[in-house]
């Protein structure tokens, strides 16, 4: 197993998913200004990052969906399976 630091711009991550064909890796969680709201246990802030396992990783993405709910979407928690503490 290999063990590797959490994104800055996350205080806590709360799920995560690695895509070994395209070496993306996904996380989900909280920060300072976006707690858990209605995301229940995921959080609100979602980050991507490419070429996770190499030394050209990059952050494509954080994403806050904080005051978006809308009836029609739907981030299904169990979709992106709970972190490891």
């Amino acid at each position: 197993m290999e063990n590797f630091g959490a994104p800055p711009e996350l205080d806590r991550i709360k799920r995560l998913r690695y895509d070994p064909v395209t070496d993306t890796m996904y996380f989900g969680g909280t920060t300072k200004d976006h707690k858990n709201q209605h995301w229940k246990p995921m959080g609100p802030v979602i980050c991507r990052y490419d070429n996770w396992s190499s030394d050209d990783m990059t952050r494509i993405w954080p994403a806050s969906f904080v005051g978006r709910s809308s009836p029609r979407i739907s981030m299904d928690p169990p979709a992106i399976p709970p972190a490891s503490p």
